[in-house]
Protein backbone atom coordinates (compact mmCIF):
# COMPACT_ATOMS: atom_id res chain seq x y z
CA UNK A 1 0.00 0.00 0.00
CA UNK A 2 2.98 2.36 0.30
CA UNK A 3 4.32 1.77 -3.22
CA UNK A 4 2.21 2.47 -6.28
CA UNK A 5 1.16 -0.68 -8.10
CA UNK A 6 -0.39 0.25 -11.45
CA UNK A 7 -0.59 -1.18 -14.93
CA UNK A 8 -1.33 0.31 -18.32
CA UNK A 9 -4.69 -0.67 -19.81
CA UNK A 10 -4.17 -0.76 -23.59
CA UNK A 11 -7.88 -0.87 -24.33
CA UNK A 12 -8.75 2.22 -22.27
CA UNK A 13 -5.38 3.91 -22.87
CA UNK A 14 -4.87 4.76 -19.22
CA UNK A 15 -3.09 3.54 -16.11
CA UNK A 16 -5.09 1.67 -13.47
CA UNK A 17 -4.17 1.47 -9.77
CA UNK A 18 -4.15 -2.23 -8.81
CA UNK A 19 -4.36 -1.82 -5.02
CA UNK A 20 -5.03 1.01 -2.59
CA UNK A 21 -2.01 3.28 -2.44
CA UNK A 22 -1.06 5.64 0.40
CA UNK A 23 0.79 8.81 -0.61
CA UNK A 24 2.89 10.50 2.08
CA UNK A 25 2.86 13.99 0.56
CA UNK A 26 -0.94 14.21 0.65
CA UNK A 27 -1.79 11.61 3.31
CA UNK A 28 -4.40 10.37 0.83
CA UNK A 29 -5.16 6.83 -0.12
CA UNK A 30 -5.56 6.57 -3.88
CA UNK A 31 -8.16 3.83 -4.29
CA UNK A 32 -7.78 0.61 -6.22
CA UNK A 33 -9.14 0.93 -9.80
CA UNK A 34 -8.44 4.67 -9.97
CA UNK A 35 -7.64 5.48 -13.59
CA UNK A 36 -5.11 8.11 -14.62
CA UNK A 37 -3.50 9.02 -17.90
CA UNK A 38 -0.12 10.56 -17.00
CA UNK A 39 -0.47 12.85 -20.00
CA UNK A 40 1.59 15.90 -20.85
CA UNK A 41 0.92 18.70 -23.33
CA UNK A 42 1.79 17.70 -26.90
CA UNK A 43 4.40 20.43 -27.15
CA UNK A 44 6.57 18.47 -24.67
CA UNK A 45 5.88 14.95 -25.97
CA UNK A 46 8.90 14.85 -28.34
CA UNK A 47 11.20 15.52 -25.36
CA UNK A 48 9.52 13.89 -22.38
CA UNK A 49 7.89 10.49 -22.00
CA UNK A 50 5.23 10.82 -19.26
CA UNK A 51 6.44 7.59 -17.63
CA UNK A 52 9.87 9.21 -17.10
CA UNK A 53 8.21 11.79 -14.84
CA UNK A 54 7.18 9.27 -12.17
CA UNK A 55 3.96 7.31 -12.29
CA UNK A 56 3.38 8.11 -8.64
CA UNK A 57 3.56 11.85 -9.31
CA UNK A 58 1.15 11.54 -12.24
CA UNK A 59 -1.26 9.35 -10.28
CA UNK A 60 -1.42 11.66 -7.26
CA UNK A 61 -1.65 14.76 -9.45
CA UNK A 62 -4.48 13.28 -11.53
CA UNK A 63 -6.28 12.17 -8.35
CA UNK A 64 -6.15 15.69 -6.91
CA UNK A 65 -7.18 17.21 -10.26
CA UNK A 66 -10.07 14.75 -10.50
CA UNK A 67 -11.43 16.23 -7.27
CA UNK A 68 -10.54 19.82 -8.31
CA UNK A 69 -10.88 21.50 -4.95
CA UNK A 70 -13.47 19.12 -3.51
CA UNK A 71 -12.61 17.57 -0.19
CA UNK A 72 -10.77 14.26 -0.26
CA UNK A 73 -10.22 11.89 2.63
CA UNK A 74 -6.87 12.51 4.35
CA UNK A 75 -5.54 9.99 6.86
CA UNK A 76 -4.09 11.34 10.08
CA UNK A 77 -2.77 8.25 11.86
CA UNK A 78 -3.85 4.97 13.36
CA UNK A 79 -4.87 4.76 16.98
CA UNK A 80 -3.86 1.93 19.34
CA UNK A 81 -6.67 -0.28 18.05
CA UNK A 82 -5.25 0.16 14.53
CA UNK A 83 -8.22 2.18 13.34
CA UNK A 84 -7.56 4.68 10.60
CA UNK A 85 -8.46 8.20 11.65
CA UNK A 86 -9.15 10.68 8.91
CA UNK A 87 -10.52 14.07 8.06
CA UNK A 88 -11.36 15.76 4.79
CA UNK A 89 -9.16 18.31 3.07
CA UNK A 90 -9.54 20.36 -0.07
CA UNK A 91 -6.41 20.90 -2.13
CA UNK A 92 -5.83 24.03 -4.19
CA UNK A 93 -4.54 23.65 -7.73
CA UNK A 94 -1.18 25.15 -6.78
CA UNK A 95 -0.89 22.58 -3.97
CA UNK A 96 -1.63 19.74 -6.41
CA UNK A 97 1.02 21.08 -8.80
CA UNK A 98 3.58 21.56 -6.01
CA UNK A 99 2.98 18.00 -4.77
CA UNK A 100 3.50 16.77 -8.35
CA UNK A 101 6.88 18.55 -8.36
CA UNK A 102 7.88 17.25 -4.90
CA UNK A 103 7.17 13.64 -5.82
CA UNK A 104 9.18 13.97 -9.04
CA UNK A 105 12.05 15.45 -7.04
CA UNK A 106 11.88 12.64 -4.47
CA UNK A 107 11.88 10.11 -7.32
CA UNK A 108 14.97 11.80 -8.81
CA UNK A 109 13.42 12.85 -12.11
CA UNK A 110 15.94 14.95 -14.06
CA UNK A 111 15.63 18.59 -13.01
CA UNK A 112 14.95 19.96 -16.51
CA UNK A 113 12.15 17.40 -17.06
CA UNK A 114 10.73 18.09 -13.61
CA UNK A 115 10.69 21.85 -14.24
CA UNK A 116 9.23 21.49 -17.75
CA UNK A 117 6.47 19.23 -16.43
CA UNK A 118 5.75 21.58 -13.52
CA UNK A 119 5.57 24.62 -15.80
CA UNK A 120 3.25 22.78 -18.16
CA UNK A 121 0.78 21.91 -15.39
CA UNK A 122 0.96 25.45 -14.03
CA UNK A 123 0.24 26.91 -17.47
CA UNK A 124 -2.14 24.38 -19.02
CA UNK A 125 -3.58 22.62 -15.96
CA UNK A 126 -5.88 25.53 -15.19
CA UNK A 127 -8.23 24.53 -18.01
CA UNK A 128 -8.61 20.95 -16.78
CA UNK A 129 -9.01 22.08 -13.15
CA UNK A 130 -11.69 24.65 -14.00
CA UNK A 131 -13.61 22.18 -16.15
CA UNK A 132 -13.64 19.57 -13.36
CA UNK A 133 -14.48 22.16 -10.70
CA UNK A 134 -17.50 23.28 -12.74
CA UNK A 135 -18.61 19.67 -13.15
CA UNK A 136 -18.30 19.12 -9.40
CA UNK A 137 -20.40 22.18 -8.54
CA UNK A 138 -23.33 21.15 -10.76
Amino acid sequence: MTKLNAEFNQEKECWVVLEDFYNNETSCIIPKDFKFNASIPRIFSPFIDPVELSLEAACVHDYLYKHAGKAVRVYLFSDKKNKKLFCFKSFLRVEADDIFYKIMKREKVFMWKRKAAYLSVRIFGRFVWEKRAKKASV
